[in-house]
């Protein structure tokens, strides 16, 4: 009865303390074993559907010996829980493969790799004229950005992750912004609690409060939901086979913008292969080579250690293999959708972890499956 008594104090304290998200956040992780999101978590969540079009089925024509080249990886990759990997060169699948009883119709979270689908849909109303374009003030869409040094930040900022606003990223600190976005019922409110304390485009800070901003402004512009539009404009215009979903703050409620966007591995290739035809998909214009040229440029501005970040673009993670660029979007659990351009390749892979180990930037990891694909490249030349 103690016991009983004293969760109750705690629960009350919580609720009177507007911090009844930790409860959310314990029901969704701890009293179902794991200390954090994962990547089967859309039950747990509202949702908003994001429609499909027509789809458009991958050319299959697997490598016969795909296998054999992969089997020094798979130690490493089963040891970091890997549920999907897809290797898509000439925009044909080459290699899939699943694991823990996941198969090509599984869903599952993408985390940050929404953050790259939400600067699509930016990219996408700059096109259709529905924003004015990156320079244009955040304050033209949400009014609590239309004055003082709010008045400063611009669109391009929020891209960037530029905006000199501390929102914190932790997902440990369970009265954190990111908790609260993540397991809160107030997206909106706990974000527009934050304001410019930095001079916009003075310091690289990755944050997903950024990306939550962008999403709102979206809504503002456009009338419509992020998934919506970004079904309209994006998703249903790239041949995905199923529809998609997007995590809400609460039921008919704001989406996640800088996180989980629930797919399979097969549609989420297509991003890539959207990224490396600069917009193109199947010689259709989805979006303008200028918004990819932009999204690929690198900020060029400080991190907080003074080293200039040329690692990171629109919403997008740059990098180099051998000499050669190329860019990625990617989620905390080491979900990446990386597009290859000098191998004219597409790279998914989806799981339950990574190492913390980055080399120039780029995840240990990814760097396996970089090096996979390659091998599968140079069979495929022979």
């Amino acid at each position: 009865m103690w016991l009983l008594l004293v969760l109750g104090v705690l629960v009350v304290l919580l609720l009177v303390t507007g911090n009844k998200h930790i409860l959310s956040g314990l029901t969704k992780t701890y009293l179902k074993g794991v200390n954090r999101p994962d990547i089967d978590d859309m039950g747990d969540h509202a949702l908003r559907v994001v429609p499909a079009g027509s789809g458009e089925p991958w050319a299959e024509k697997y490598l016969a010996n795909a296998t054999a080249l992969a089997k020094p990886f798979l130690r490493d990759w089963e040891q970091y829980g890997t549920t999907a990997l897809l290797v898509i060169v000439d925009d044909t699948i080459r290699y899939e493969q699943y694991w823990e009883g996941t198969h090509r119709n599984t869903l599952s979270n993408s985390f940050s790799m929404a953050k790259s689908f939400t600067s699509m849909a930016i990219g996408a109303a700059f096109a259709d004229g529905s924003m004015a374009g990156p320079r244009e003030p955040l304050g033209s869409y949400i009014a609590q950005y239309a004055t003082g040094e709010n008045a400063a930040l611009k669109l391009e900022d929020l891209l960037t992750m530029t905006s000199g606003i501390d929102f914190g990223e932790s997902y440990v600190n369970p009265f954190g912004y990111q908790a609260r976005a993540y397991f809160g019922d107030d997206l909106a409110g706990n974000t527009l609690a934050f304001g410019v304390c930095r001079t916009p485009l003075t310091q690289w800070k990755y944050e997903g409060g950024n990306t939550v901003l962008l999403g709102m402004a979206l809504q503002e512009a456009t009338g419509k939901h992020l998934a919506t539009y970004f079904s309209e404009k994006i998703w249903s215009r790239i041949g995905a086979e199923q529809d998609a979903y997007w995590n809400l703050d609460h039921e008919d409620g704001l989406e996640k913008a800088f996180s989980a966007f629930y797919a399979t591995a097969r549609d989420f290739a297509r991003i890539g292969q959207l990224m490396l035809d600069s917009g193109e998909w199947k010689g259709r214009e989805v979006l303008p080579r200028e918004y990819f040229r932009a999204a690929m440029t690198p900020v060029n501005v400080p991190d907080v250690d003074g080293a200039v970040v040329e690692h990171y673009g629109w919403q997008w993670w740059l990098a180099r293999h051998e000499g050669h660029p190329f860019a990625s979007a990617r989620g905390m659990r080491g979900q990446y959708i990386v597009a290859l351009p000098h191998l004219n390749a597409v790279i998914v892979r989806l799981g339950h972890e990574r190492p913390d180990v980055y080399i120039d930037h780029v995840p240990l990891d990814m760097q396996w499956y970089i090096k996979f694909t390659t091998s599968i490249v140079e069979e495929l030349s022979k």
